[in-house]
Parts: C-alpha cells; structure tokens; sequence
C-alpha cells in the first residue's frame, strides 16, 4: 500500500472520529435547551394533582425510608454530584430544613455513592440523603435537570414542582407543600359564600 493511501485512510477515519463527537455534542446541547426550555420543564416531574408514588430507599446511613411519610407535607429534592447550581443549594437545603420542622426533606442525589457521600456532608444530618447512582429515582419521575423539587402535600398529592435555584426557589416549594390542596380551597370558598 502506498504512503498516500494510509495516510488519506487515516485522515478519513479521523474525520469520523470528529463527526461522531460532534453530532454527539449537538444532541447533548440540544437535549439540555429542551430541557431547560418552557415545555421541557413542564414536562418534568410527576403532574400536579397526582398522587405522588411512594419511594422505597436506603439513606446514606444506612436507615430505610419511605417518601413521603403519612400526614406529611413533604420537599423532594434532585441534585446532582456534578451539578453547579445542586453545591450551591446545599447550605440552602439545610437552612430551610431547620427553618420549617413541620415539612420533611429529602435528597435524591445522582451520582457514585462515594461522591455523593461528599457532596452531602454540608447538607447536615437533619436531611435524609439517597444516593441515586444511575440517576434510576430521577429518571422514575421523569427528572432531567437539576436541581429539581416536586413538593407533596400531606395528602400524598403533588402540589407542586420544578426547578430551583436559590432558598427563596426552596421556600416557596415549602409553601405549595403546606398549602391546602385545591379541591378544599374552592370548597372552603363555597361555604363562605352560602
């Protein structure tokens, strides 16, 4: 075989080295504007008004949980091990949990048990955190960006979701868990007016 040959016959397999990247790059970059994008976060996460399906997990140390506990308004939370905005909500996390005792916290962080044991070390033992190795919590509920929360009532019923980004993003969550669902508000306004 000629020089010419074997080198125009590596050059070709380079070229589709570098297209295979590429056409792989352009669906991750047009996965995450979906994602982010009006429809794909209305898309995301259990529909609210739903029952929300209970979780059965082990939390990092060890004790098994069941999410959401009976009669309890709950926050659960979506992170990420390599997620910028998730290390930024963590001391967040933490201070709404101290700050609203009467709503139950939970984490379901993806990523490799042992990094997420780190990334959870500032979210302090008042949270109960599941590691989510293959992101499989996340993907049960229709999660694809982090950092995400899906709040539930004490009903069991979601009363609302999406993502967030800051405490306030974290307390208004709160607020929609401890909200009185819909259904008693319009009937609360039914027997005022009679």
């Amino acid at each position: 075989m000629s020089p010419v040959f074997l080198v125009s016959y590596g050059l070709l397999w380079l070229l589709v080295a570098v297209l295979f990247v590429g056409v792989f790059a352009l669906y991750h970059h047009f996965g995450q504007v979906y994602l982010t994008s009006r429809t794909g976060r209305q898309e995301q996460g259990p529909a609210e008004g739903s029952m929300f399906q209970p979780i059965e997990a082990t939390v990092l140390n060890g004790d098994p949980v069941v999410i959401p506990h009976a009669n309890k308004p709950s926050l659960v939370i979506f992170t990420s091990t390599d997620c910028a905005l998730c290390s930024r909500l963590r001391p967040g996390i933490a201070r709404v949990a101290d700050a609203h005792p009467e709503v139950d916290l939970y984490v379901a962080c993806a990523g490799q048990e042992r990094m997420v044991r780190a990334w959870a070390s500032d979210v302090g033992d008042a949270v109960p955190v599941i590691a989510d190795p293959r992101a499989r919590i996340s993907s049960r509920y229709r999660v694809g960006a982090w950092p995400f929360v899906i709040a539930i009532g004490d009903d069991g019923a979601v009363r609302g979701r999406g993502l967030v980004n800051d405490d306030d993003g974290l307390e208004r969550a709160v607020l929609d868990a401890i909200a009185l669902p819909l259904v008693a508000i319009a009937s609360d306004e039914r027997n005022v007016t009679q």
